[in-house]
């Protein structure tokens, strides 16, 4: 989808306020896999072992003018994954393994990232009195950024499950998604600061 601005006059007079900046888009993809040898294309267990998924990404962002020489950019963006399967391990005492059962049911799983950019420009010119090269003007672009992301892996989000791995009671964490078509959400928060 093409860009929004939704706050946006149609006709617009005089300077844009702070809130007719604020874009917002929107993009999805809807995707069928299916790995199998040709000479079970026409089988009924085929489409049981389809992977199938639906994803949504809206991102929404603004540019600002700071401090009258510098350019502040806050962002953020949401996406949100349909799945028609979640996957549920347990631990079976009798064969001492991690057995996986599918549970069949729409699933959805939404993250989400925020982030914030500072930049300017510093022009520069460099003049020669001799030579053929009368001047070089030059260009630098500092940027400082500032993203952060959630850790999904928390149980508040009900993303990740505990599953026992052994006879002695060790454990791990799983995702419900991670056998799925776009795979299980990050369970780490991230922080970034870049200077540039």
């Amino acid at each position: 989808m093409n860009t929004l601005y939704p706050f946006r006059k149609k006709e617009q007079e005089g300077t844009l306020a702070w809130y007719e900046k604020i874009s917002v888009g929107y993009s999805s993809t809807l995707q069928n896999q299916l790995q199998n040898p040709d000479s079970l294309f026409f089988k009924n267990t085929t489409l049981q072992q389809m992977k199938n998924g639906m994803q949504h990404n809206i991102p929404i962002s603004a540019s600002f003018k700071a401090m009258k020489y510098f350019n502040l950019t806050p962002a953020i963006n949401f996406n949100e994954r349909w799945y028609i399967e979640t996957y549920k391990q347990r631990f079976d005492a009798d064969s001492n393994r991690i057995m996986t059962d599918t549970v069949k049911g729409f699933n959805a799983a939404h993250e989400y990232n925020g982030s914030l950019s500072l930049n300017t420009r510093i022009y520069g010119m460099k003049q020669f009195k001799k030579g053929k090269i009368a001047a070089i003007r030059h260009v630098l672009s500092p940027t400082l950024s500032y993203m952060y992301k959630p850790d999904f892996g928390e149980n508040k989000y009900g993303y990740y499950k505990t599953v026992q791995t052994d006879s002695i009671g060790n454990s791990r964490r799983y995702s419900i998604y991670e056998n799925t078509l776009y795979g299980g959400l990050r369970k780490a928060s991230q922080t970034f600061l870049v200077l540039a």
